[in-house]
C-alpha cells in the first residue's frame, strides 16, 4: 500500500518536480556511493601504513635497547684497559681508597651498575662496587655463581654477555658482561683477572617505559625478560610468549605483525608488532624480540580520521560536479520546459501574443517551435473570430438601435395610444432589444481590447460623480433586493486623468455585479481612498463569494461561476474580462479578496495623472 501511494504521488507530481527528484537522487546516491567507497578504499591502506610504522617504532626500541647494551659491552671492555686495576689484579699493592675512588668513578660514567667487580686470576674480589651492600658477604667469586661463568669465560681471554637471569645477591634482573685484564708488563700478554659488570636492567624498562601502550620484551626461549605495564619483576624469566607457533615465526622471519585480544580489556583489540633483535657492531644480540601493542581503536583512530577527511574532501569535489550536471541540467533542460509552460500558461489565460523561445534544435527546441506554429494558427483564427464579431456588432448595432429607437416613441405614446397589451409586448421586446445592445457593445469592446484598439480620451473627471450616476441607475435594482448602502469617501483629490467613458463602464460592472450577486438585504460598501499618486477604489457585497476553484477563471471571457447559473442572473461572462482589460489600459490593477459564504471584495487602482493616452 505504501508503495502504491508513493507512485501515486509521485505521478500525480509535475514533470519538472520528477526531473528534479530524480536528478537529486541519482545525485545523492552518486555522492554517497563514492564517498562509502573512497573511505573503505583509503582506509586500509591507511590502516597498512600505520602498521607500518608501529612496525618501525617498534624495531628503533629494539636498536635503541641493541645500542644500550653494546655501550655497556664496550664499558666493561674500556674498564678492564684502564691500568690501575691491571696493576693491581696483576702485582697488588696500590692504595685500594684510590682503586675504590677510580671504581666508583667508573661505576658512575658507566653503567648504571648492580655490580661492577674487579677480580684477580684466582678468583678473588679485589675491588667491588655493589648496590646492595648488606648481602655482601664474600670476596671470593665463587661464591657468586651468576658471575663464576663469566669470570670463567673472561679469564680465558673471551669477553663474555649473558642472557638475562636473576642474580641470587639482589634477586633482580640483570645482564653480566665481562672482560679480561691483561698485565701491562708481562711478556706474552698475560691476563692478571676480569672485570664483571652486572646490568642494572631498569635502564631496559626506561626505554619501554616510553613507550605508549603494551611493550614486552622476551628472550629466544620465549620468556619474558621486561615490560612496561608493570613494576613487579616476578613474572621475569617466568611468563612465557602466548603463542609457541608465533615464537618460532618471529625467530624466524624476524618479524610480524597482527590484530589480537587485549589481555587487559576484555572484548577489546589491540594492533601488536613483534620484532627480533640483531645486535649492534661486536654486541651480536641474544635473540631477544620486542612485542609491541596499541589498542586498535587508538591507533587506527588517526587513520580512520584521515581516510574520513579525505573522503570529506572528495564529497564537495563531488557536489560541484554534481551541481555543474544539475546547472546544465537545469540550463538546457528544465528551463526551455519551465518556459514553455510559462508560455502555455499565458495563452491559456487569452495572450495569443506570447511565444516560446526556440535557441536550437533539440527535441524540447522543436517542441518549442511546433507549439509557436499551433500558436500562429490559434492566433490566426482568433484575429478572424474577433474581425467578424466586431464587424457583425457593427452591422447588427444599426438595426438595433433603430429598433430600440421605435420602441421608445411607441411607449411614449407619440404615434398613438396603446392598449395595455401592447404596452406589456413592447415592453418586452425593449427589453430584450436593450439587452441585445449591451451584448452587442460588449462584443465590440472585447474586440477592440484584443486588437488593441481601445481608444482613451483622457480628461478630468470625477470619480464620485460617476457613482452617482451609475448608483442612480441601479436604484430600482437597489431597492428591489433592499441592499444598504455604505459609502466611505477620502476627503482627498477624487478628480483623476480618465476617460470618462472607460471609466464609467468599469464602475458600471463592479457595482452591478454587487447588486446582481448579493444576497437579500445584504449590503454594498463603496470605498475611495487617494493613496501616492494613485486612487483605490473598493466595491464590497456581501453575497455568496467566489469559489477557490473559479478564481483563476473570472478573468476570462463568457466565464460565469456556477452561482450565477444557479441563481439565473443575467450576463455574458464578459463583465469582468472587459473590466480587467479596461482597468489595465488605463495604467491601473484590479484584484479581489473573497470569502465563501461573506461575500467579496474587488479593488481598483488607477493613477490619478494619466500617462497611458497615445
Amino acid at each position: 500500500m505504501v508503495i502504491l501511494r508513493s507512485r501515486s504521488a509521485f505521478n500525480g507530481m509535475k514533470l519538472l518536480t520528477k526531473i528534479f527528484i530524480i536528478i537529486i537522487s541519482a545525485g545523492v546516491i552518486s555522492i554517497m556511493s563514492l564517498f562509502v567507497l573512497t573511505y573503505f578504499s583509503i582506509r586500509p591502506v591507511l590502516t597498512d601504513a600505520t602498521g607500518e610504522n608501529l612496525l618501525f617504532l617498534t624495531k628503533e626500541t629494539v636498536n635503541k635497547i641493541d645500542r644500550l647494551l653494546y655501550d655497556r659491552y664496550l664499558d666493561v671492555s674500556i674498564i678492564a684497559q684502564e691500568e690501575i686495576f691491571a696493576n693491581h689484579l696483576a702485582y697488588g699493592g696500590d692504595d685500594r681508597n684510590r682503586l675504590n675512588k677510580k671504581l666508583e668513578e667508573m661505576t658512575l660514567s658507566s653503567g648504571p651498575w648492580d655490580a661492577l667487580l674487579a677480580v684477580n686470576r684466582k678468583g678473588e674480589i679485589k675491588i667491588s662496587s655493589f648496590s646492595v651492600l648488606d648481602k655482601i658477604n664474600s670476596k671470593n667469586i665463587k661464591d657468586y655463581p651468576e658471575n663464576l661463568v663469566a669470570f670463567e669465560k673472561a679469564i680465558s681471554g673471551q669477553p663474555y654477555y649473558s642472557d638475562v637471569l636473576k642474580t641470587g645477591y639482589s634477586g633482580k634482573p640483570t645482564i653480566i658482561f665481562a672482560a679480561p685484564v691483561y698485565a701491562r708488563n708481562e711478556p706474552g700478554r698475560l691476563i692478571a683477572g676480569a672485570i664483571i659488570g652486572n646490568f642494572a636492567w631498569g635502564a631496559v624498562k626506561d626505554i619501554l617505559n616510553d613507550l605508549p601502550g603494551h611493550a614486552e620484551l622476551y628472550n629466544r626461549e620465549g620468556y619474558l625478560v621486561a615490560c612496561n605495564q608493570s613494576e613487579d619483576d616476578s613474572e621475569i624469566l617466568s611468563k612465557q610468549f602466548q603463542s609457541p607457533e608465533l615464537l618460532d615465526k618471529i625467530l624466524s622471519s624476524g618479524h610480524n605483525l597482527k590484530i589480537a585480544d587485549d589481555d587487559v580489556y576484555p572484548n577489546a583489540k589491540i594492533l601488536e608488532a613483534s620484532v627480533l633483535q640483531s645486535g649492534f657492531l661486536s654486541f651480536k644480540g641474544l635473540n631477544w624480540f620486542l612485542s609491541y601493542g596499541l589498542p586498535t581503536e587508538k591507533i587506527l583512530a588517526p587513520s580512520n580520521r584521515t581516510a574520513l577527511k579525505l573522503s570529506l574532501l572528495i564529497l564537495p569535489i563531488m557536489l560541484g560536479i554534481f551541481g555543474t550536471i544539475l546547472f546544465f541540467g537545469y540550463f538546457f533542460v528544465i528551463r526551455p520546459v519551465r518556459r514553455l509552460t510559462e508560455t502555455t500558461r499565458a495563452i491559456t489565460a487569452g495572450n495569443l501574443k506570447t511565444r516560446a523561445r526556440v535557441h536550437g534544435h533539440d527535441e524540447i527546441n522543436e517542441l518549442a517551435h511546433s507549439f509557436n506554429e499551433m500558436v500562429d494558427k490559434l492566433e490566426s483564427l482568433d484575429e478572424a473570430k474577433t474581425d467578424f464579431i466586431s464587424t457583425a456588432s457593427h452591422q447588427l448595432r444599426t438595426p438595433l438601435s433603430t429598433t430600440n429607437w421605435s420602441a421608445e416613441m411607441l411607449l411614449g405614446n407619440q404615434l398613438g395610444r396603446l392598449n395595455e397589451r401592447q404596452v406589456e409586448y413592447l415592453k418586452r421586446i425593449y427589453r430584450n432589444n436593450q439587452r441585445m445592445i449591451k451584448l452587442v457593445g460588449d462584443l465590440l469592446n472585447v474586440s477592440r481590447i484584443e486588437l488593441g484598439k481601445l481608444a482613451l480620451t483622457l480628461k478630468p473627471v470625477n470619480l464620485v460623480s460617476i457613482i452617482k450616476s451609475v448608483l442612480d441607475e441601479l436604484d430600482e435594482s437597489i431597492k428591489r433586493q433592499n441592499l444598504k448602502l455604505r459609502k466611505k469617501y477620502s476627503s482627498g483629490h477624487l478628480i483623476i486623468e480618465s476617460d470618462p467613458d472607460i471609466l464609467r463602464i468599469i464602475v458600471v460592472n463592479l457595482l452591478s455585479n454587487a447588486v446582481k450577486y448579493n444576497q437579500p438585504g445584504g449590503e454594498i460598501q463603496i470605498k475611495i481612498e487617494p493613496t501616492d499618486g494613485r486612487i483605490l477604489f473598493e466595491v464590497s457585497d456581501t453575497g455568496q463569494g467566489i469559489a477557490k476553484s473559479d478564481r483563476e477563471k473570472i478573468w476570462t471571457k463568457f466565464f460565469r461561476a456556477k452561482e450565477a447559473l444557479a441563481r439565473e442572473t443575467d450576463g455574458t461572462g464578459l463583465g469582468l474580462y472587459i473590466t480587467k482589460g479596461m482597468v489595465e489600459r488605463l495604467g491601473g490593477r484590479i484584484w479581489f479578496e473573497s470569502k465563501k459564504g461573506k461575500g467579496s471584495t474587488f479593488f481598483v487602482e488607477l493613477p490619478v495623472n494619466n500617462k497611458y493616452h497615445e
